[in-house]
């Protein structure tokens, strides 16, 4: 096969970013096409020098119309019949650009619409919430789910509960899975130029999206305990909660040490995360966490939620803490501990992250099993 058309389907944004500029490096003979229902995210996407198609010249609504409370029944039947449409537009696209495979996110939406749509060999990639969380909101979901993961020639996976929960799902219908913890670019993701021990007040990065699954009140509510102590907060994301965020930081008296920074370039991570000292994740759900990843490259001390995803790669006490989802109270008495912990002790965990992403999450290599995947779906 002298080209292979790669359709790459997606409709999220942020690490979708960080995957088409890992994608410009297939080799020649790969002709890759990024295909989005999200219109917003087309100037982006052609800045990095990737074909893109707008799957939604009409901007209609794109969502998952089964999620539980989201929408009232007449809101459902709308986005249902926007769905039709948005199956239309990529008959469509499949017919013109005729893909040897298709690679698809977000098992409720992309996902299963790439699935309804099969013609050629396709890979499914879950997100975390969208296996963990959305197939229990409700039986449809469920159902949704478990057919598009059946549609399934291969499914790309990033943690262990991911995994778990996919194959309990198929049952007797097994499927090939590749489980990556996708990776990151060690030559821009590394403690090098970190201070030693820790600064005072101690700088606290979160990068997370500002949505229900961030759990990002529980951050709030523990900087209210530790007022006293001289924290400082760089929150950088963008979503629904931005609003509510920033009055409940008012009204907890902690605005002055949160800064909301949105959403900012991928190339300014690695410095944001060499001068904090400690990553913050208070999700509720996440497969595994690229930017808690990043974190631990560059030497911030992960204090994470205890949850499944987070927990193969911290162990409590030994490379960063865990703390219960929800628990503010427990979050800042882990803040407080680490503040009093003592440099060489700092310096043993840092040094423990840094050769755990080495060995770990390696985009390079992690993206070469990704590689073989593509090459023998195709052959």
């Amino acid at each position: 096969m002298s080209v292979k058309r790669l359709l790459y389907l997606s409709s999220l944004g942020g690490h979708d970013f960080r995957f088409l500029e890992k994608l410009k490096t297939l080799p020649a003979q790969w002709q890759t096409l990024f295909a989005t229902y999200k219109p917003e995210l087309i100037p982006e996407v052609e800045a990095l020098g990737i074909a893109v198609h707008n799957l939604n010249p009409e901007a209609r609504p794109f969502d998952d119309w089964d999620r539980q409370g989201a929408y009232n029944f007449v809101q459902r039947l709308r986005l249902k019949q926007h769905f039709r449409t948005h199956r239309q537009h990529l008959r469509r696209l499949l017919q013109d650009f005729k893909p040897h495979l298709v690679h698809a996110g977000w098992l409720q939406t992309d996902s299963y619409i790439a699935a309804c749509e099969k013609q050629t060999p396709l890979l499914v990639m879950e997100w975390g919430s969208d296996i963990l969380v959305r197939p229990f909101d409700n039986q449809r979901n469920y159902r949704k789910t478990q057919w598009t993961l059946k549609q399934a020639d291969y499914i790309l996976c990033d943690c262990k509960a991911a995994v778990d929960t996919i194959t309990k799902m198929l049952g007797n219908e097994k499927r090939p899975m590749l489980t990556i913890p996708w990776g990151l670019d060690l030559k821009q993701f590394h403690p090098e130029s970190r201070m030693v021990g820790l600064q005072t007040p101690l700088r606290i990065a979160v990068v997370k999206n500002l949505v229900d699954v961030s759990r990002l009140d529980t951050l709030l509510q523990s900087l209210a305990i530790l007022q006293q102590q001289g924290v400082a907060v760089e929150l950088c994301g963008t979503g629904k909660l931005e609003a509510t965020l920033k009055e409940q930081a008012q009204s907890l008296g902690v605005d002055t040490v949160v800064e909301f920074k949105g959403r900012i370039n991928n190339t300014e991570i690695p410095q944001l995360l060499r001068r904090c000292d400690l990553y913050v994740s208070c999700n509720r759900s996440e497969g595994t966490s690229l930017a808690m990843m990043e974190a631990m490259a560059c030497g911030a001390i992960p204090l994470v939620t205890d949850i499944p995803a987070y927990r193969e790669w911290v162990e409590h006490g030994v490379n960063g803490f865990c703390f219960a989802v929800g628990n503010a109270k427990q979050l800042a008495e882990l803040v407080t501990k680490v503040s009093k912990t003592d440099t060489n002790t700092l310096e043993k965990i840092r040094h423990h992250n840094y050769q755990l992403a080495k060995r770990e999450f390696d985009w390079d290599k992690n993206f070469a099993k990704l590689t073989r995947v593509y090459e023998q779906l195709v052959a």
